[in-house]
């Protein structure tokens, strides 16, 4: 997936067009893991607002980030829940029917 990585530290200030492989969360420690190739131009539309002044991936080598902002484009649906009941509050009760909640 493609993506735009923002890096910012006092030794630098870096926005990079890059595409994103083997990405791994571990949501006990909050890391996340992945592979970034720079790549050379999007043709995709939800990172365009993000183009401008992007720069050289290779700048970021052994320098520190204070902050590291991590844009995906992910063009799939958003899967959608199995059940959805008609009401907001509504939970599934015995025998699938709703009882309310809040």
């Amino acid at each position: 997936m493609n993506a735009v990585l923002i890096l910012s530290g006092s030794e630098m200030e870096l926005k990079s067009l890059i595409e994103i492989s083997s990405i791994s969360m571990d949501t006990e420690q909050n890391i996340i893991t992945f592979l970034a190739h720079p790549l050379e131009f999007n043709s995709g539309e939800l990172l365009k607002p993000f183009l401008n002044g992007m720069g050289d991936l290779d700048m970021a080598t052994g320098k520190r980030a204070n902050l590291t902002a991590l844009y995906l484009e992910i063009i799939h649906p958003v899967a959608e829940n199995k059940w959805n009941p008609q009401f907001p509050c509504c939970v599934e009760g015995p025998g699938g029917q709703c009882y309310m909640k809040c």
